[in-house]
């Protein structure tokens, strides 16, 4: 018996095994957002998923590559909120210069706030402006 009062695995309290049970849960649910998504039969075994997922790293969640699969091995991966936030479907993706991001990585890559790319894109402006136009200072006197 280990320090958590779990004879079979020794993780109940981990980091891992919470993501694990939180998937769980999402994969029960019968009605709201989480209604359609289902996990794969071996994911039942929280020592399957820990062998296939391996541990998780601190700073990361459960995130399901494809949103229209399910929970699985070959489409899920330890990622941040930051990567998580790029792939709900009601991301802006915005490509320029051979490279597609959300707005929210481009604004944190380039230093301009996202408010201010959505705004941009909302008035018209094409991609390339959006991105490399300086903000202007609007100091108050």
């Amino acid at each position: 018996m280990n320090p958590h009062g779990n004879i079979r695995h020794g993780q109940h309290g981990t980091l891992t095994y919470r993501r694990w049970k939180s998937m769980r849960q999402r994969a029960a649910k019968t009605h709201g957002p989480y209604a359609s998504i289902e996990c794969c039969a071996r994911w039942e075994s929280f020592e399957q998923f820990l062998a296939d997922m391996g541990e998780c790293p601190v700073g990361h969640t459960l995130d399901r590559i494809n949103n229209w699969r399910g929970y699985e091995p070959a489409n899920c991966r330890w990622a941040t909120v930051s990567v998580q936030n790029g792939n709900r479907s009601s991301a802006v993706m915005l490509s320029h210069q051979g490279e597609c991001k959300s707005v929210a990585d481009w604004a944190r890559d380039i230093g301009i706030n996202a408010n201010v790319i959505r705004q941009r894109l909302y008035l018209g402006w094409d991609t390339a402006r959006a991105l490399t136009t300086p903000v202007m200072n609007r100091g108050h006197k």
